[in-house]
C-alpha cells in the first residue's frame, strides 16, 4: 500500500464495489483535495454503472464538484461517516447531490464493521446513503 489513501481507494476498493451502484448509472463527480499548499483534482466518471477515475492536473467541469481537506478525505476512505464530515463542514459539494450520494456506496464503512460487501480495506458498504435507507424501509415493511 503507498502512502496516498486517496490513489489506493481509487485504484482498489472504489473498483471492486461498482456492483453496488445502480445499473446504467452514468454522471461525472470533480474531487479537489486540499493538500498544503496544492490542490490534488480527481476526476471519476461514471459510465453504465462502470467507473473511470483520473487524476488531473487542472480543474474540469464535472455535474458534481467536491471540496475537502486531502486529509479529511482520507479518513473517507478508511471509513469516516460521509455526512458526519459534510454536518462539520469538512466536505462540501456543489452541482448534482445524486451523484455524491451514490458515490458513497463505494465508500468503506467503519473499521471493524460487518456488512455483506467488504472491500479490502475493510468495513460495510451497506450502511451508507441511499442503500442504507433502502434497508431502513424494507425492515420496516
Amino acid at each position: 500500500m503507498s502512502e496516498d489513501p486517496t490513489a489506493d481507494f481509487f485504484s482498489g476498493p472504489a473498483q471492486q464495489r461498482t456492483h453496488l451502484l445502480p445499473v446504467g448509472l452514468t454522471g461525472t463527480l470533480r474531487f479537489d483535495l486540499r493538500r498544503g499548499d496544492r490542490t490534488d483534482h480527481w476526476y471519476v466518471t461514471f459510465v453504465d454503472s462502470q467507473l473511470q477515475v483520473e487524476r488531473i492536473d487542472r480543474e474540469r467541469d464535472a455535474e458534481c464538484v467536491v471540496c475537502a481537506e486531502g486529509e479529511a478525505f482520507d479518513r473517507l476512505v478508511a471509513g469516516a461517516n460521509p455526512a458526519a464530515a459534510v454536518l462539520r463542514n469538512e466536505v462540501s459539494f456543489r452541482g448534482r447531490l445524486q451523484i455524491f450520494v451514490l458515490f458513497q456506496r463505494l465508500l468503506p464503512g467503519p473499521p471493524g464493521d460487518t456488512g455483506p460487501d467488504r472491500a479490502t480495506t475493510g468495513g460495510a458498504v451497506t450502511g451508507r446513503g441511499v442503500a442504507a435507507q433502502t434497508a431502513v424501509g424494507r425492515a420496516g415493511r
